[in-house]
């Protein structure tokens, strides 16, 4: 299997993971409480911090890659899951995708939203969760990152 394939597989594995969480145990999982742990930034030299992500684009135009980095702190991170929320809309579905563009250990990690002007005109609108885990798999790390995608 090739690292693009694995890179796949994995992501693809998490996403359904995290989907599944939620309920269970007597406890709410659905929330993400953000942490000290991971800070989400828009450039890899950390000095603007994201809350959210905007894109607008003209119907079948090409769009470019927004770049997300994703910082983490101690303790170390063995994993970092992307995916979104119990109950969320499949970013997928309206349009929006991840592409892994590092992992564990790079810090902060890359990940590239991309987007599919090909759907009908309309605004879209859906949460990406990134996920940092332990070797443990202990959760160190959480962040919600809505994100409006609008088709002209």
């Amino acid at each position: 299997m090739t690292a693009a394939s694995l890179r796949c597989a994995v992501l693809i594995a998490m996403l359904a993971l995290l989907a599944s969480c939620g309920g269970g145990g007597g406890s709410d999982q659905t929330a993400c409480t953000p942490s000290g742990y991971m800070l989400l930034h828009s450039s890899s030299t950390g000095t603007t911090l994201l809350s959210s992500v905007t894109v607008s684009t003209m119907q079948n135009a090409p769009v470019t890659p927004v770049p997300v980095f994703v910082e983490y702190m101690s303790p170390p991170v063995a994993a970092m899951l992307v995916g979104y929320p119990p109950g969320a809309t499949d970013p997928r579905t309206v349009g929006m995708n991840i592409v892994v563009a590092s992992s564990p250990p790079a810090n902060p990690i890359e990940v590239d939203l991309t987007f599919d002007s090909t759907l009908p005109t309309a605004t879209y609108y859906a949460t990406w969760r990134f996920v940092a885990v332990d070797t443990s798999s202990n959760i160190v790390g959480c962040r919600d990152l809505p994100v409006t995608f609008t088709v002209q």
